[in-house]
């Protein structure tokens, strides 16, 4: 094993208290040609702080030396034997042939160094010109020799053994800054990977950044082991349910890492850096939020993971580890980054279904105002009564009787004190009250989040996770409900298109919805409407043959019995893109029931083979999500809003097509009714433009 523990140099410590100037003989009373014998003024044990002293009885003039013997004896502290032992320190010429050993009553001990690591010896009284220095092969940066300020004559000397580390030997592997699933403050960590075929013991070593947060690794004596070969993780958090299910070799403190840029700096006791990591805000590194930065295996030495390149967010779920939560956060704590034996997320049964959430409102604070309700979803009551509720790693467990009828509700409530809460009387409900008087103890994300429910024996019997307002509600002051009209089951309320936002006010407060009643009916209306008369069919924003510049383009159907002429209609989106179609009075015409296809240029040789019937400009369809609004004098006539692929298509040189069956506005503006094309045109993109789609 290579040792990193700290230890004394330049000088031989009692163990034991003695009289304060008692004098202890070093070695065997050789005094040599000069007639002096080196001793030790014990003056008790040493602690942080204590200035202990070599004394010389006299010093002849004109000569003296201070010689640093080399032995190999055995330091009963590190249990093996030293490379270097400063036990005999002070000599004259004449004392290098005699047996000079250290006393059996002098160790070498840590805790008699100050708080860097270093230990002062003081030499009083010498004559100016009287010391001189021997060195016997030692490496000059093992001691370091310096006047004493404030003592004329004075000489410091400090000391300590290398840490045997060298650059390189641990290299970080992986860093978790960004958690999603646990607070940041109690997710984060890092990944140490040794080298090396010895194991290495890093207590003393110490933690930094390049901006003041600094932690000294101390275990109390009892080590930080790096195997040979093998990872640790050193975290910010050591309990399991809290810091996604991790057991961490080490806790540390006051050391946070950024979400944006910041570095990681492993260095011995000796200042040495051994390894470092800057991270760069997602320029060269990745910078996911819930996955760590994941060093390639096959770059595990420290000049490879200076390269961002060579980094990538990890894809394994923590899962379960040493927690009672499976954790959905990405990584690889303490294992091969190349390799994943996170089991699969547990299988709910359904028995207990989330119904209506209330987590953020508005008239009152979080603390006091969030609520939910469930259903007995089996054909049983059901007494709650140990039942473990998680929202993300935060859990509370119901304590007492809690019967729920077969197919009943129960009503959970943060704070039951209708003056606190917005207005519900929690008591007159039945409500169960889970965290009053605004402990703060278990909170709804406002944001995407994953609710659970574990009965008794732990097992995983209902689950909710809403998504921040991509398919799910997402409003302040608003509960959102499951719809009345599809049953109670969990795989209804995995689809966020079965859930709405409550319509009626709370009695006796301000924000909406139906907390201990049923939940209002969902009227599912197209945020994106119009008159329909002319309807847009298939469009092209993210073309492959060609550039978007040239290759974008709209085709768009008259629904009607009668050719339209759409001159001074305006094709926008709901930003800053706007276009008022004009031909000089000539009049664009949509055929009756049938198509036109709007360019954003005309010339087939460059457009990917589009036969285009009007080319506009000022309009650019975005790649993820955008807006395809036509509208005349009267108003909007037909929307259509694609979104990423959330809903809508997303394609690369495929087109989006609206099913044929469904040429009405209100089916254009349901992203469920399109897919992507298969059929070639042109320079070779797929899309049907001018046609009926297949």
């Amino acid at each position: 094993m290579k040792h990193a523990t700290l230890l004394l140099a330049g000088a031989a410590l009692a163990a034991t208290a003695a009289p304060a100037g008692a004098q202890t003989l070093f070695g065997n009373a050789c005094a040599g040609q000069s007639g002096l014998v080196p001793t030790l003024q014990n003056v008790g044990l040493p602690i942080v702080g204590d200035t202990w002293q070599l004394e010389i009885s006299g010093v002849p003039s004109g000569f003296g030396y201070l010689l640093v013997g080399l032995s190999n004896s055995f330091s009963p502290l590190v249990g093996s034997t030293l490379p270097v032992d400063l036990g005999t320190l002070l000599a004259d010429p004449a004392w290098a042939g005699c047996d000079l050993n250290i006393d059996p009553g002098f160790l070498i001990q840590t805790h008699s160094l100050d708080a860097l690591g270093k230990k002062t010896l003081l030499f009083p009284g010498f004559p100016p010109g009287s010391i001189y220095f021997q060195w016997l092969g030692l490496d000059p940066d093992f001691l370091a020799f310096s006047k004493i300020a404030g003592l004329s004559q004075g000489l410091e000397m400090e000391g300590r053994l290398p840490s045997g580390v060298d650059p390189g030997d641990l290299v970080i592997t992986e860093i978790s800054k960004d958690t999603s699933f646990a607070f940041d403050s109690q997710g984060e960590w890092i990944e140490l990977y040794n080298t090396t075929g010895s194991a290495i013991d890093i207590e003393g070593f110490v933690l930094r950044d390049d901006d003041g947060d600094t932690h000294t690794i101390d275990a109390a004596g009892f080590g930080v082991v790096v195997p040979a070969g093998g990872y640790i993780t050193l975290g910010i958090d050591g309990d399991c349910t809290l810091n996604g299910g991790i057991s961490h070799a080490y806790v540390y403190s006051g050391f946070f890492m950024s979400n944006g840029s910041d570095e990681v700096v492993l260095e011995d006791f000796n200042q040495i850096v051994i390894d470092a990591v800057a991270y760069d805000n997602g320029v060269t590194f990745p910078d996911d939020e819930g996955a760590t930065l994941s060093l390639d295996p096959t770059k595990l030495n420290a000049v490879d993971n200076d390269d961002g390149a060579n980094w990538s967010s990890a894809t394994c779920p923590l899962g379960v580890g040493c927690g009672f939560i499976y954790a959905t956060d990405l990584g690889t704590p303490g294992a091969d980054n190349g390799t994943c034996t996170t089991p699969p997320p547990p299988v709910s049964t359904g028995a207990v279904v989330f119904v209506e959430v209330m987590k953020d409102p508005l008239a009152v604070d979080d603390l006091f105002g969030e609520w939910f309700e469930i259903v007995n979803a089996t054909g049983a009551a059901v007494d709650l009564d140990g039942y473990t509720f998680a929202s993300g790693l935060q859990v509370f467990t119901v304590a007492g009787p809690l019967v729920v009828p077969a197919g009943g509700r129960q009503l959970f409530m943060r704070d039951n004190d209708a003056l606190d809460n917005g207005g519900i009387d929690g008591a007159a409900l039945g409500a169960y009250e889970y965290d009053p008087n605004g402990g703060g103890l278990w909170n709804m994300g406002n944001g995407a989040e994953t609710l659970q429910v574990f009965d008794s024996l732990g097992t995983l019997v209902g689950r909710l996770a809403y998504d921040d307002g991509v398919l799910f509600p997402d409003d302040e002051g608003v509960a959102f409900g499951l719809d009345p009209a599809v049953a109670a089951t969990e795989a209804n309320t995995d689809d966020g298109a079965n859930w709405c936002n409550q319509s009626s006010v709370i009695p006796g407060g301000t924000d909406l919805g139906t907390p201990g009643a049923a939940n209002d009916a969902c009227i599912f209306v197209p945020a994106c409407l119009g008159s329909g008369e002319i309807i847009v069919t298939e469009f092209m924003q993210n073309p492959s043959a060609v550039g978007d510049g040239v290759g974008e383009w709209i085709e768009i159907h008259n629904t009607t019995a009668g050719s339209i002429d759409i001159e001074g209609w305006i094709l926008r989106d709901n930003d800053t893109d706007s276009h008022v179609i004009d031909n000089g009075g000539s009049g664009v015409f949509v055929p009756a029931g049938g198509y036109l296809v709007l360019g954003v240029s005309g010339d087939t040789f460059v457009n990917g083979g589009v036969n285009v019937g009007y080319v506009y400009s000022g309009v650019n369809l975005g790649n993820s999500d955008d807006e395809i609004v036509l509208e005349n004098g009267a108003g909007v006539v037909c929307c259509v809003e694609y979104d990423n692929g959330a809903t809508f298509p997303d394609g690369n040189g495929a087109a989006a097509q609206l099913d044929p069956t469904k040429l009405d506005v209100a089916s254009a503006a349901d992203g469920a009714n399109w897919s992507l094309a298969t059929t070639p045109f042109g320079a070779g993109d797929l899309g049907t433009p001018g046609s009926v789609n297949p």
